[in-house]
């Protein structure tokens, strides 16, 4: 098997891009037959002994290069724990990357009808536009914790974990896979702030004259990741080469007892890494399954949205897929969520029995809050966490009633006046 060796001079001219970029923001396995997706996990003090593996393709935006931006929109839906990604911000990101390619690169890479004018909708974008568009802080607060957050996604061997044991978590439930991955390498992925450790990788992959063809698989640099804090504001992450005996570790990925490189277990591991342009935890999503993750919707219940991401599209660069028509899958989607989604005040007192004027202000404001936001209210056992409609009376396109003659559902009694701190 042949492997993509990396294009420096591509390489380092995203790198000067991304470093002079001051509008970009740091931060923080797929279903079906897939491989399951292992993350690197440090702790503080820990450190990785690694080697990072080679670009994994030679078409596309990300072609011909060992690592891409990714952008994950995180804390989403209504109680806060959805996580995905922003093709608004991606599709952006790889206009950005090929409207300064060379034509002659353009056609190499497969993109000579690329449309860097295109643009990808995001349901949460548009959510969030209108969270800060009010000016209250609160809703800023709120929308910058979930706005799509930029990260730089490496794929590497663990050298103190090189190979499957069959007893990984991710496995428990999948004996057949288990057995059929035992003894093969283990491919892990590595996410890097941009501004935490990851451009600092970039660079070293990027500079073949002081650390050599890092990526190379019979003759690559080893590298070693570090973590020092375990909080938000003191977490750190180093990457400097890997030395052992004062010397830089270099050579094949793997090697046979007798010191020779151990060619089928190289080619295994080539084989091993991810297409992260169409694996479908990685690759971009459609508008609809933004809508979904946002109102708390099983995107399994659309057309698209398998596993963690979603339909890339026709192009197989990362372009999202249209939004799905109004067919039965759409219809499955819609009465979904009717029954699911968050109700509005008035609905929520006609469901509960409750006058209009006895729900707190609170929820009044921000139906879709989760129970971090609640955490100070002396009521939050009437409407934290949400209420959600169990009768699937209230339409996403029929207006709410004046008021049910009886209450339809739910029983909890209304707050009384004390309750309430306003």
């Amino acid at each position: 098997m042949t492997f993509f060796e990396v294009d420096i001079d591509a390489g380092k001219a995203r790198a000067d891009k991304w470093t002079s970029d001051s509008s970009s923001d740091g931060g923080g396995g797929g279903g079906g037959d897939f491989t399951p997706t292992i993350w690197v996990k440090l702790g503080d003090g820990q450190t990785l002994e690694m080697r990072v593996m080679p670009p994994w393709t030679d078409k596309g935006p990300n072609g011909l290069v060992p690592y891409c931006e990714s952008f994950t929109h995180w804390k989403c839906g209504p109680d806060g724990n959805k996580q995905c990604i922003c093709p608004r911000k991606l599709r952006r990101a790889q206009n950005d990357i090929v409207s300064e390619m060379s034509e002659d690169r353009k056609a190499r890479l497969g993109l000579s009808d690329y449309d860097v004018t295109q643009e990808d909708p995001c349901y949460i974008c548009e959510e969030l536009d209108k969270k800060f568009a009010t000016g209250a802080k609160a809703d800023k607060d709120f929308a910058m914790r979930r706005i799509g957050k930029r990260g730089l996604l490496f794929q590497v061997l663990d050298l103190q974990d090189p190979v499957w044991t069959g007893s990984e978590p991710q496995l428990s439930d999948k004996p057949e896979k288990a057995e059929e991955l035992r003894g093969k390498p283990k491919i892990k992925m590595l996410r890097l702030s941009p501004h935490n450790g990851g451009m600092r990788l970039v660079n070293i992959l990027n500079d073949p004259g002081t650390y050599g063809l890092v990526t190379h698989p019979y003759e690559g640099t080893g590298l070693k990741l570090s973590r020092t804090g375990s909080g938000f504001n003191d977490t750190e992450y180093h990457v400097e080469p890997l030395l052992r005996d004062l010397a830089v570790v270099r050579g094949p990925l793997f090697s046979t007892p007798s010191g020779e490189p151990d060619k089928e277990r190289i080619i295994q591991a080539l084989e091993a890494m991810v297409d992260i342009d169409s694996h479908p935890f990685f690759r971009s999503v459609s508008y609809e399954y933004t809508r979904a993750i946002w109102m708390g919707i099983d995107p399994k219940t659309l057309e698209e949205g398998k596993g963690s991401g979603g339909s890339s599209g026709g192009s197989g660069h990362g372009r999202a897929a249209s939004p799905a028509s109004p067919d039965g899958s759409f219809a499955a989607w819609k009465e979904y969520g009717e029954r699911h989604r968050s109700l509005t005040a008035s609905e929520l007192a006609n469901e509960s029995g409750w006058q209009e004027s006895q729900v707190p202000k609170c929820y009044s404001n921000r139906p879709d809050h989760n129970i971090q936001d609640c955490r100070e209210c002396p009521i939050r056992g009437f409407c934290a966490a949400r209420h959600k409609s169990t009768s699937g009376k209230w339409s996403l396109s029929e207006p709410t009633p004046s008021a049910p003659s009886v209450p339809m559902g739910r029983s909890a009694p209304p707050p009384t006046d004390e309750d309430i701190p306003f």
